[in-house]
């Protein structure tokens, strides 16, 4: 006869997971979209983990797991313990970074300015370290317009604050890596500028701070079309 063991803090929707960290207190940090929930699970001994959990086949989950592992050679990113499937949900396991996101950090209510332009040396810092010419993904954007994918990096793909982790004063640290891929550098600083400015995160005022600080002249037709695409990726993903 079995004996069920106790479930602590809210229950994993995944059955082998929930039996392996049965130990373990689980708790449901994030749900951006209905029914692809992030958990906070904390062991026994204290030990952290993150695990992202969505229905098979949908969203990015094995490409994360693909691009964190690669890119862990260049930039600091969390560990991946595991990503696996149980047919009917995928999830991925990752150690949890150490240090602050950018949302956390005291900076964004006493000294915003500074937060803005450090986030974008964090940006510039992630760029300048992995290279291009070894990076085997690349952004699926269909119709650029001619000039418009000059500037080639390797772009985070979704550097918004609560993406970038500083170790004090600096960026030291990236989540969220699945849209990884060589793109012109504005597919990053449009979603950068667009988190920035948001009205809950630092709000209007500070995009020539980020721009300055990251060495980068406006461009509202390449801004305007890499959101747009960013959009359209993320509308079905």
């Amino acid at each position: 006869m079995s004996v069920a063991r106790p479930r602590l803090g809210d229950p994993l929707p995944v059955d082998d997971l929930q039996d392996r960290y049965a130990g373990w207190r689980a708790e449901k940090v994030y749900e951006w979209r209905a029914g692809r929930p992030t958990f906070r699970l904390t062991g026994p001994d204290g030990e952290v983990r993150y695990v992202k959990i969505a229905p098979a086949g949908v969203g990015n989950l094995p490409d994360e797991a693909t691009k964190t592992r690669w890119a862990a050679e260049w930039v600091r990113v969390p560990a991946v313990i595991e990503y696996g499937s149980d047919g009917d949900r995928d999830w991925l396991m990752t150690a949890e970074l150490s240090g602050v996101d950018t949302t956390r950090h005291p900076w964004i209510s006493t000294d915003p300015a500074a937060l803005a332009a450090a986030f974008a040396r964090g940006l510039r810092a992630f760029h300048d370290a992995v290279p291009v010419d070894e990076c085997p993904f690349w952004l699926p954007v269909a119709d650029v317009p001619v000039g418009f994918a000059e500037d080639l990096v390797v772009c985070h793909g979704d550097y918004c604050l609560p993406n970038a982790f500083f170790t004090g004063d600096v960026v030291t640290g990236y989540i969220d890596i699945g849209d990884l891929a060589v793109a012109d550098r504005w597919v990053d600083l449009a979603v950068a500028l667009r988190s920035l400015s948001a009205p809950y995160n630092l709000g209007p005022g500070y995009e020539e701070i980020f721009l300055s600080a990251y060495g980068a002249a406006r461009d509202e037709a390449k801004r305007s079309f890499y959101l747009a695409a960013y959009d359209g990726l993320h509308s079905w993903s």
